[in-house]
């Protein structure tokens, strides 16, 4: 009697009803489709058609390059708000951050060597 260990690799594909339906459907040209879909209706009561009107569409989604250009819209805005006028911009952040610092601004600096 000669006992033996053997160790067996399988795969297999196994594809859900729900699967071999959305195979189905991605090989329909448009006009088997919207049958389909008009089939699929009338089948079932639950579904409804809703029609998008030109009011009930989605907003355009802003591209990535102009939520890019409004940022630096705001970035600039900002500078400008804080640094602009006619003070320079050594002054005035002076002034937001105190007197100390403002001490320090006005202090000789050391001589070259």
């Amino acid at each position: 009697m000669k006992l033996q260990l053997a160790a067996k690799l399988d795969q297999q594909q196994i594809l859900a009803p729900q699967m071999i339906l959305s195979m189905d459907i991605l090989h329909l040209n448009t006009v088997d489709l919207e049958s389909r879909i008009e089939q699929e209706f009338m089948e079932n009561p639950a579904l409804e058609l809703v029609e998008e009107t030109a009011e009930s569409s989605p907003p355009e989604q802003e591209s990535p390059r102009d939520v890019e250009v409004q940022e630096l819209f705001e970035v600039l805005n900002t500078y400008e708000s804080r640094y602009g006028g006619e003070e320079p911009p050594r002054r005035r952040v002076a002034e937001e951050v105190g007197s100390k610092h403002e001490a320090m601004l006005n202090h000789e600096d050391r001589p070259e060597t």
